[in-house]
């Protein structure tokens, strides 16, 4: 029996095998996720081609992960192994890529703000900030949380505790991929008592010379919170941005506010008083004639030019005046003109008052003289 099995396998092998079959995978295949899903459905993956030459052959595949073929495709690379074999039993394979990609980011919502008072000094403690809702079709990114006060200072969220003022919490969700979103929540601590604040006394001053303003050192607010003052800000009525800008006549009044870390605010309120002292002035003031000839005992009309103004660009009342070394002889006509009678060595002066809106009076003066008589 032995040597007859032997005669029969020589028999076979001595037989020529046709060539092996030959097979070419489908295309690779690249596409997106499935909304909602870290895996992709639904694939057309093609048909592969194939030839033998042993009158027949079959063709199988099988995926990289080990699980069905029907089943989804995940996130990321998967190999599709294709198989033919012929009548012969020989077979040949190719393989076929599959990436499926996770275009759809992930979203993150923190939990609603909080607000609370201070338990533990300026401080709040054991504060429960919730948790935000995190929404992803790849459940593998890393949750991570930063915060910061309102300085930009870096607040250990870890411990649960935080200072008075406003904390914000930063939510990050990282991807695998490095594709991260976030959101942000406050932590609002105020403290148990608001700021108090102490408003300078109020000042009194008068217009800087040629100005209808006046610089004024207004000197500072005292202001005090348990939990340290942040901010104090000066308001003024008048619309100017600064206390060290020049104060217009009138009353002004400035609000002094004081603001704690939490956002908690006080007000205290100064007068600035400055008053228009200064006089109006009065400028280019000629006469037509200073002598009058000749002395005949007549009224001789002489033209009074000037001109008023006042720095802070109100009205100015002017009038005319007359005085002389002897009895009263003249007639004021209106503001520019008077007439003055030609009396031999009368010497008549000529007054011009101009007066401001706040009662501030000039003068200036010409002086017109009467020559004598010639023999």
């Amino acid at each position: 029996m032995t040597l007859v099995l032997a005669a029969l396998l020589v028999a076979l092998f001595a037989q020529e095998l046709p060539p092996p079959p030959q097979i070419d995978a489908p295309a690779n295949v690249v596409l997106a996720n499935d909304p909602g899903r870290c895996s992709a459905s639904g694939l057309i993956l093609g048909v592969p081609a194939a030839r033998d030459f042993a009158g027949g052959h079959a063709i199988t595949a099988s995926r990289g992960d080990g699980l069905p073929m029907s089943d989804p495709f995940p996130r990321g690379d998967t190999v599709i192994f294709w198989t033919v074999t012929d009548a012969a039993g020989q077979t040949a394979t190719a393989n076929q890529y599959i990436k499926v990609n996770d275009t759809e980011p992930p979203k993150i919502e923190a939990p609603p703000d909080i607000e609370m008072t201070t338990n533990d000094g300026c401080f709040a403690a054991d504060v429960n900030e919730g948790e935000p809702v995190i929404t992803e079709n790849c459940p593998d990114s890393t949750l991570g949380v930063t915060a910061k006060d309102a300085f930009g200072r870096e607040v250990n969220a870890e411990k649960h505790r935080y200072p008075a003022g406003i904390t914000t919490l930063t939510w990050t969700l990282q991807e695998r991929t490095g594709r991260g979103v976030s959101a942000t929540q406050r932590i609002i601590v105020k403290p148990r008592n608001p700021p108090a604040i102490e408003a300078p006394s109020d000042v009194a001053a008068e217009t800087d010379r040629g100005k209808c303003t006046a610089f004024v050192d207004v000197g500072k607010p005292v202001a005090t919170d348990e939990c340290g003052v942040n901010t104090i800000t000066p308001t003024r009525s008048d619309g100017r941005r600064r206390v060290d800008m020049a104060f217009p006549v009138g009353r002004t009044t400035i609000t002094w506010t004081a603001t704690g870390p939490s956002g908690l605010t006080a007000s205290a309120e100064q007068d600035v008083v400055v008053k228009d002292t200064e006089a109006p002035v009065i400028g280019d003031l000629r006469i037509d004639k200073s002598e009058i000839w000749p002395a005949n005992d007549r009224m001789v009309g002489v033209k009074v030019s000037y001109n008023a103004a006042d720095a802070c660009g109100g009205p100015v009342t002017t009038s005319l005046s007359v005085t002389s070394n002897g009895p009263a002889d003249w007639e004021i006509v209106n503001r520019h003109y008077v007439d003055l009678r030609a009396v031999p060595d009368r010497v008549y002066t000529i007054r011009v008052t101009a007066v401001d809106a706040a009662g501030n009076e000039s003068v200036g003066t010409a002086t017109v003289s009467v020559k004598p008589p010639k023999e």
